[in-house]
C-alpha cells in the first residue's frame, strides 16, 4: 500500500526512530531519514515532503520556498530559531516545537554544574587522576547554604532548577519581567530587577 504522506527527518542526532514511525503510521505516512547539513541539502530532497522533523539544519526562506507540499515543520526542541517563522507563515506552513523537551535533563545538568563550581570537583578530579591529593588545591571552597543564587528567566527549566536547588538552603533571586511575584514566591524565590540579581547573587 502506497503511503499517503512523506515525512522527512532532516538531520537526526539519535539512532532510533520507532516512536516517530509508530505515530506517523497511524496516518499512513512514510518516514524518510536524511542527514542534511545545509539548506541546499534540504532543498535537494524536500520538494515532495508533506512534513519536516528538524533538529539543527537551517530552514530559511530559500528552503521554505521550495517546500511545494509541506504542511508542517516540527522542531525537535523548544526553540525554533533555525526556522524562518515569517516565511513559513506566509506559505501557510504550521511550525511546531516540543515545549517540554529535556526540561529534566537540562535543569539537572545545570544544578550539577553549579555544584561542581562551588565545590571545585573538577579540580580535585584532575589532581587525583594525576596521582596526587592536596586538600587545599581547590581553595576557595564555599558552603552553599545561605548563598544567593540568581536565575535569569523563569520558564520551565528555570522553575525546575529552583525546585532542585532549593533544599540546599540558598536564597533564590529571579529576574523575569514576564512572570509575576505570586508565581515566583510559590517556588520560595524572590523577584528582583536584573541589576539587583547581578549585584547580589
Amino acid at each position: 500500500m502506497n503511503s499517503k504522506f512523506k515525512i522527512l527527518i532532516t538531520d537526526p542526532y539519535h539512532q532510533n526512530f520507532h516512536i516517530e514511525k509508530e505515530i506517523l503510521a497511524e496516518i499512513n505516512a512514510e518516514v524518510i531519514i536524511s542527514h542534511c547539513k545545509t539548506e541546499e541539502d534540504v532543498i535537494e530532497i524536500c520538494s515532495s515532503m508533506d512534513g519536516l522533523l528538524v533538529s539543527y539544519v537551517p530552514i530559511g526562506k530559500k528552503v521554505i520556498e521550495n517546500l511545494h507540499k509541506c504542511k508542517v515543520i516540527v522542531k525537535y526542541a523548544v526553540g525554533a530559531n533555525n526556522i524562518d517563522l515569517c516565511a513559513a507563515t506566509q506559505k501557510g506552513i504550521y511550525v511546531a516545537n516540543v515545549p517540554n523537551y529535556c526540561i529534566e535533563e537540562v535543569s539537572t545538568h545545570t544544578v550539577a554544574l553549579l555544584l561542581n563550581l562551588v565545590r571545585n570537583i573538577l579540580v580535585y578530579d584532575k589532581s587525583i587522576k594525576k596521582g596526587s591529593w592536596n586538600p587545599l588545591i581547590g581553595d576557595p571552597i564555599f558552603r552553599i547554604k545561605n548563598k544567593v543564587l540568581g536565575i535569569i528567566g523563569f520558564g520551565h527549566i528555570g522553575k525546575r532548577v529552583a525546585e532542585k536547588i532549593r533544599p540546599f538552603g540558598l536564597t533564590i533571586l529571579i529576574y523575569d519581567p514576564l512572570v509575576n511575584n505570586e508565581l515566583i514566591s510559590k517556588y520560595g524565590a524572590k523577584k528582583v530587577e536584573l541589576k539587583t540579581l547581578l549585584h547580589q547573587s
